[in-house]
């Protein structure tokens, strides 16, 4: 963009002297001084807008960006002090020579009308957008047309930000995270904390029950979920050794049960998973003997099971197994995980006080909490404290990498929170991946703040330099267009709105107004010095025209070079600028004269 303005002065230059003319070195140097007063206004103002829309990235609470917004703005700021102050200094030295190609200016008919002639080039461009501005009613059709599919495709813009996705499917961080993703529980993660001040308040059974039941819900039943682990986990693990050499309660110590069927020649051994007793006295009985179940009690894990309560436990076994052909061994495993607590012996919370020996719920936070002295190894991954913690978490892997994947996962969190938990403690949600759905907030507020900002300063640096509110309303029309576009093509695309491609929209407004201010000044010039007189328009197409277009091509092939990079983030910024750079300097070229023709406001006709 620093070019920008050094393009400006040596194309001016070389309009200035396409008479072919041999110069003394003081009129050289007059040349060039009238050339400085001529250009210094659109120029300076050029790079205060393109200053101020810069500077607008230095409000935002997003650091890169600020950062980006502080370096930039002294970027712009030196390429105008080099522009104004270097490149006149060095055609200075150069001198009055002859330039190698000149062509003479001339008058020519264009349309009936007398024109002025540069070289093919400008009258190219001149011709061009003169025919073009001439069809008014195509140009304001095509510009209602632009600004409707803006408003029906901007509603379509995903504002997500996805670190793995600022690389492109090739890049071998890409491929391994979708490896990992294809065939383990994913890469991100979420956090889920619950706190507490009371005294072991989250090793209390009813709060500990709570979150292995969430793990449970989200692993089973949230898609975009790969796997849960987290304290429960733990405890339960520590519960089940602990308890490895007690038998289960209501489980009779007795020789592991026989399940015969009405041959009486198969049997099925459950070992430690516990023997059901068929009868009060112990024998077999089968379809023959009794054709209705009755209400006899097996005893069972916790507590007693009446025979229709197992039938209903192994027809959820078979369920869960998926029914049809099962083998034996998964029908055992499946009915195991039915009956016993959703697993092994004692895997699980301990919250029924007398399969444990105490009196209260309250002393099995006591019990957990012995748990802990007895463990070996650093657990700071699931609690804050070793020996009494008061915050405890779950880690939550995740099969996407979508945000809008992310709000879905946490919406459910904060539902079964709300609904499940005790109000004695507090769940928050956390980790990377919260951070990243934070950020999408801040990048869509740091947007917002930053385009207002800058919008704002354009008009009244417009305002200001031609004393004139209306020019700052003309001045800000075409970037609404621009900035429009820019929404839709992303949202049309599938480009994502990103920390990246968030700089875009305010950059727009810096670069693109450049256009609009260099466009005015030719305007304005021309129609002072002619008086509106017929061909005015097109002289300034010639003196403005051609300087715009190499600006706009110069710096979007610049930009466009981005587009190889195979880290996305900058492969789409430099597509986003390149298609800004051109439809801001086309909508300069197009919508503005028409407007102008159209309102013919009061500010054009005054002396610059």
């Amino acid at each position: 963009m620093g070019s920008a303005y050094g393009i400006h002065v040596v194309t001016h230059y070389l309009d200035d002297r396409a008479d072919g003319k041999v110069l003394t070195k003081k009129d050289h140097e007059q040349l060039i001084f009238e050339l400085i007063r001529k250009i210094g206004k659109p120029v300076a103002l050029a790079a205060l807008t393109t200053f101020a829309g810069f500077v607008s990235f230095c409000f935002t609470s997003v650091l890169p960006i600020r950062e980006f917004g502080y370096f930039s703005s002294f970027g712009v700021f030196a390429s105008f002090i080099v522009s104004m102050t270097f490149i006149p200094s060095v055609l200075l030295v150069r001198g009055p020579r002859p330039l190698s190609r000149n062509r003479k200016k001339s008058d020519r008919p264009v349309d009936g009308e007398t024109a002025f002639s540069a070289d093919p080039l400008s009258d190219a461009i001149a011709d061009a957008f003169t025919g073009i501005t001439r069809k008014k009613r195509i140009v304001v059709t095509c510009s209602i047309a632009l600004i409707l599919f803006s408003c029906y495709s901007i509603p379509k813009l995903i504002i997500d930000n996805v670190l793995v996705e600022y690389f492109r499917g090739d890049a071998d961080v890409s491929q391994s995270d979708q490896f990992i993703r294809d065939r383990f529980a994913g890469t991100k993660t979420l956090s889920v904390v619950v706190r507490s001040e009371e005294p072991l308040g989250v090793l209390h059974p009813d709060v500990l029950i709570a979150m292995d039941g969430l793990s449970t819900y989200l692993a089973k039943s949230v898609p975009e979920v790969g796997k849960v682990m987290g304290f429960t986990d733990l405890v339960k693990r520590i519960n089940q050794v602990y308890n490895a050499d007690e038998d289960p309660a209501g489980i009779q110590p007795v020789a592991p049960m026989t399940l015969t069927d009405p041959g009486g020649e198969d049997s099925f051994g459950f070992g430690d998973f516990g023997v059901f007793l068929s009868d009060t006295d112990g024998g077999a009985t089968t379809d023959s003997e009794d054709d209705t179940f009755d209400d006899t009690a097996i005893s069972f894990m916790d507590g007693n099971l009446t025979r229709l309560e197992f039938i209903a436990s192994l027809d959820e076994a078979l369920r869960r197994a998926n029914s049809g052909s099962v083998s034996v061994r998964e029908l055992i495993k499946e009915l195991k995980n039915s009956v016993n607590f959703d697993g092994e012996a004692y895997y699980e919370i301990p919250a029924n006080p007398v399969r444990y020996g105490k009196s209260s719920r309250e002393e099995l936070a006591t019990l957990v909490s012995n748990y802990l002295v007895l463990l070996s190894g650093d657990i700071s991954s699931y609690a804050n404290d070793p020996l009494e913690p008061t915050a405890i978490r779950s880690s939550v892997q995740m099969k996407t990498v979508g945000q809008i994947d992310t709000d879905i996962v946490v919406s459910k969190i904060e539902e079964y929170v709300h609904a499940k938990f005790p109000s004695t403690v507090e769940v928050t949600v956390g980790g990377m991946t919260f951070v990243e759905r934070s950020l999408n907030r801040l990048v869509v507020q740091s947007q917002l703040i930053s385009v207002i900002i800058s919008i704002v300063m354009v008009f009244l640096i417009l305002s200001l330099s031609w004393r004139s509110i209306q020019a700052g309303f003309i001045g800000i029309a075409p970037l609404a267009i621009s900035i429009l576009l820019n929404f839709a093509v992303m949202a049309a695309t599938g480009i994502k709105l990103n920390i990246g491609t968030a700089l875009v929209a305010s950059l727009a407004v810096g670069i693109g107004i450049d256009y609009t201010i260099h466009y005015l000044a030719a305007y304005n010039r021309e129609y002072v010095a002619h008086g509106g007189a017929s061909g005015f328009l097109r002289r300034t197409f010639v003196t403005s025209g051609k300087a715009i277009m190499i600006n706009a091509i110069s710096v979007g092939c610049g930009f466009a070079v981005l587009m190889l990079s195979k880290f996305n983030m900058l492969a789409q910024f430099g597509f986003l600028i390149a298609l800004t750079m051109f439809s801001s300097s086309v909508v300069a070229l197009t919508v503005l004269p028409v407007l102008l023709n159209w309102i013919q406001p009061e500010f054009i006709k005054k002396e610059e």
